[in-house]
């Protein structure tokens, strides 16, 4: 399980730190995906520690639970959550970060108007 940088992404402190407990937690490995341009030009792209997770909204962003918003689809939400559970001696660390649709079209420089990849 990658890293969930509770300070910089809104997720609960204690589940951070209850993912840091698990076996198997690495927060030294680098991840790469490997991508290529239109020019047929292939590299590996560094993926940042916490990717895709947006930083935890500030002050500006006015951002409010899903649970105080009218409509989803306008919405400036953020709500973050983590679990570790056990299962036939396998633990499992499970990560849900929801973002609005406004604050995913201003913030994830990688989607489009749509909501699909640019």
């Amino acid at each position: 399980m990658r890293i969930l940088r509770y300070s910089e992404t809104d997720f609960p402190a204690n589940k951070a730190k209850s993912f840091e407990q698990c076996s198997g937690y690495n927060d030294q490995f680098e991840l790469y995906l490997w991508t290529e341009n239109a020019k047929k030009k292939e590299w590996l792209e560094k993926i940042e520690s916490g990717y895709p997770y947006l930083h935890k909204p500030n002050d500006l962003d006015k951002s409010l639970s899903p649970a105080e918003v009218s409509t989803l689809n306008t919405g400036r939400f953020s709500a973050r959550d983590a679990t570790t559970f056990v299962f036939e001696g396998i633990t499992y660390c499970l990560a849900l970060a929801i973002d609005g649709n406004r604050r995913c079209h201003e913030k994830y420089e990688a989607l489009d108007r749509k909501g699909k990849k640019k």
